[in-house]
């Protein structure tokens, strides 16, 4: 009997032993492979240590061709020779003007370099996908043209004339709310780093070492962060350091002005990182609907009648772990308005009254004879992509109707508002 037993409790010994293996063997193994497990994390450690290494030696080689030239110039020939002799498993492009393109083929990553010596872009050869199928993770689509970048968990949109990048790539996230793909060639041509670094105003002592660019647009020019004209990125100074921004800092969600400051130049300096990191970035198709609070981006009622700081915030809510979300800033508006006027539907953007929604402007409907705003009317607001009248590019009400705010500040008591 007291063999019997011990036998017995060995047996349940061993059971139990064998389900808690099998319990902490099923851990381990989610533990390792899931999505933040250790391989994938480890594999994104290791791609990051790679793309650090490339960096590094393009630098170098940078710095190496730069010196080759009596007036510390770069010349193109000379830094695809320079690179291509010291750097092992790389091909460059052919094109006799800069930005040089650099293809390390062992990982597959791609880089461009201006003629000033910055890196702008790294792009990992991603997977691909068709219209309609989800992006899994961050994957390029092609219209046979063009390319451009489908952030996880959004699909390009399943009609024939939403599919082409350059009369407006429309995709939508899980939630279907849609967006569209604005093509950028050189993020040099939105910035400015002329006298840097610039102080932001408020007095918080934050800086900035870029800026948005005087003139993207024709007639459309700032100053510098610091200054009263319109400029970004910049804090609203208000009336003896009691309004605006210093007021409201907290209505946007930040815990100070410096907080807010220090978060606009970092936010700032991300934007362009990421539109020199995938050649581009998304607009919302429409003027924003839904709440403050559950923001979307569909055809309906505009959410109106807020100030700046709900519309931050608002804009913000369709941050997802994969997306970061914005309220534009001004140099990505008019980087918009170049694309609308040349390309696509090429709309004229310095008088867009024949397709916008303007004040004592007719308006017809999409089928382009039914008038459901005559020029008499003295409001001009419309619920937003209820017609094709006021559509450029696939983008909505981007003329006229509603006014859009951007991040770019305007002397002491105002954001810059768009609507052209």
């Amino acid at each position: 009997m007291k063999n019997s037993k011990n036998n017995g409790i060995t047996l349940i010994a061993l059971i139990i032993t064998i389900i808690v293996s099998i319990i902490i063997s099923g851990i381990s193994i989610s533990v390792l492979t899931g999505d933040d497990g250790l391989i994938n994390k480890a594999g994104k450690a290791k791609d990051e240590s790679e793309r650090a290494d490339e960096y590094e030696m393009l630098q170098q080689a940078i710095v190496e061709a730069m010196g080759k030239d009596k007036r510390g110039r770069l010349k193109k020939d000379i830094l695809k020779n320079t690179i291509e002799k010291n750097i092992k498993n790389v091909t460059t492009d052919n094109e006799k003007e800069f930005p040089l393109t650099v293809t390390f083929t062992k990982t597959g990553n791609i880089y461009m370099i201006t003629e000033n010596g910055d890196i702008i872009r790294y792009n990992k050869n991603s997977p691909t996908v068709v219209a309609g199928e989800k992006a899994t993770e961050n994957s390029e689509y092609t219209d046979g043209t063009d390319t451009a970048i489908i952030p996880k968990d959004f699909k390009v949109s399943t009609k024939p004339d939403e599919q082409k990048i350059e009369t407006g790539l429309v995709v939508l996230d899980e939630n279907d709310n849609e967006w569209v793909w604005i093509p950028v060639d050189n993020v040099n041509n939105m910035i400015t780093t002329e006298g840097a670094p610039y102080t932001l105003c408020g007095g918080t002592g934050v800086t900035t070492l870029m800026a948005s660019k005087s003139a993207i647009l024709n007639g459309k020019t700032r100053g510098l962060p610091g200054s009263t004209s319109y400029r970004e990125p910049d804090l609203l100074l208000g009336d003896n350091g009691d309004t605006c921004d210093y007021a409201n800092y907290s209505t946007a969600g930040f815990s100070s002005l410096k907080n807010m400051a220090q978060s606009l130049v970092d936010d700032y300096q991300e934007m362009i990182a990421s539109v020199g990191e995938y050649g581009g970035f998304y607009v919302g198709r429409y003027e924003l609907t839904g709440s403050v609070e559950n923001p979307t981006e569909v055809s309906g009622t505009v959410l109106a009648n807020k100030n700046w700081y709900n519309y931050y915030k608002a804009c913000k809510g369709f941050t997802t772990n994969e997306v970061e979300s914005r309220m534009i800033w001004g140099c990505q508006w008019d980087m918009v308005c170049k694309f609308i006027s040349e390309h696509g539907d090429k709309k004229d953007i310095s008088d867009s009254s024949a397709w916008g929604n303007y004040k004592n402007i007719e308006v017809l409907a999409s089928d382009g004879t039914t008038v459901i705003k005559n020029s008499s009317t003295y409001g001009n607001w419309l619920d937003t992509g209820i017609t094709t009248f006021t559509k450029a590019n696939n983008i909505y009400d981007i003329a006229g109707n509603y006014s859009e705010n951007t991040q770019g500040a305007y002397e002491k008591y105002n954001r810059e508002a768009r609507r052209w």
